[in-house]
C-alpha cells in the first residue's frame, strides 16, 4: 500500500504540477481597441489593463461608427454640472469621480488613466445622452489628438480644428472652433452663440450658449444640456 502510495505521489509530480505551473496566463487588453481589435463587438464593461499591472472596469463602445472603438472617461449628467470635475476643473487636471465604477451621471477616470489611454488614441468625441440616442452626429463633435488635444489644451476661445461638429442640426466637417478651457475655472466646452473661428452654430442659439462642457449658460434645445437627467459624456478611441 505504501509503494502505491509513492507511485501516485510520483506520478501527480510528473504530470499534474508541470501543468500547473505551465499554465498559460490570460492576457488583459488595454484598451477598448484593443479589445475589437480581437473581435469583440458588443458594447459593455470590460476590465482593461495599465502597464503597473493595475486593472480597471471601463465602459466601451464598438458599434456607434463602424471600425472604432472607444473607451468612455467622463459622463455627468446636466442634475451633476456644479461637480467640479465637470465645472471648473479642466482636463489637465486630475479630478477623479466614482473612477472604478463606470456610469452615464456621474464618472470621471483620474488624469494618469486618461494618459494612458490617449497614447492608445487617435480621436477624442463627446456626446450627448449617449445612453438613450447612441451617434446620430446630432449634437456631437469628435476630433483628432494630433490637431487638437483637449487633455492638454488651455485657452480662452481659440480656434482649434474638429474633424466634425453638430449642435443643434448646424453642421461643421473639418473645421475651426472656438475653445475655452482653464484650471480652476472652467472644463472643455465652445460657445455655439459667436460667430468665430470658421464654424457657425448661432442658429437656435441662446446668448453665450456653453457647449459639450462647463454649463453656465444652458440651451434646453441642446440634447447635453435639455433637461437634469440629460448627459454628456468624453471618449477617447480609434480607428482599426
Amino acid at each position: 500500500m505504501q509503494s502505491l502510495t509513492v507511485i501516485l505521489i510520483n506520478v501527480y509530480a510528473i504530470f499534474v504540477v508541470p501543468f500547473a505551473i505551465c499554465k498559460p496566463t490570460i492576457s488583459i487588453p488595454t484598451s477598448c481597441l484593443s479589445y475589437l481589435k480581437d473581435g469583440v463587438e458588443k458594447n459593455g464593461y470590460y476590465s482593461i489593463a495599465f502597464k503597473n499591472g493595475e486593472t480597471l472596469t471601463v465602459y466601451c463602445d464598438f458599434t456607434s461608427e463602424p471600425g472604432s472603438a472607444w473607451t468612455l472617461v467622463m459622463s455627468w449628467a446636466m442634475e451633476n454640472n456644479n461637480v467640479p470635475a465637470f465645472y471648473t476643473k479642466a482636463l489637465p487636471e486630475d479630478a477623479p469621480v466614482n473612477d472604478k465604477t463606470p456610469n452615464w451621471t456621474i464618472y470621471r477616470l483620474p488624469k494618469t488613466k486618461m494618459a494612458a489611454l490617449k497614447l492608445q488614441s487617435t480621436h477624442w468625441r463627446s456626446t450627448c445622452s449617449f445612453e438613450h440616442f447612441g451617434v446620430d452626429y446630432k449634437d456631437y463633435v469628435r476630433g483628432k489628438f494630433k490637431e487638437f488635444d483637449i487633455s492638454t489644451f488651455l485657452g480662452a476661445g481659440t480656434c482649434q480644428k474638429v474633424e466634425y461638429i453638430n449642435i443643434r442640426g448646424n453642421i461643421g466637417y473639418y473645421t475651426t472652433v472656438p475653445f475655452w478651457q482653464s484650471k480652476n475655472s472652467y472644463l472643455l466646452h465652445t460657445d455655439s452663440s459667436l460667430a468665430k473661428c470658421q464654424y457657425r452654430g448661432r442658429l437656435g442659439a441662446v446668448s453665450s450658449e456653453d457647449n459639450f462642457g462647463y454649463q453656465g449658460i444652458t440651451n434646453p434645445k441642446f440634447r447635453c444640456t435639455s433637461g437634469p437627467n440629460a448627459t454628456t459624456q468624453y471618449w477617447f478611441g480609434g480607428y482599426l
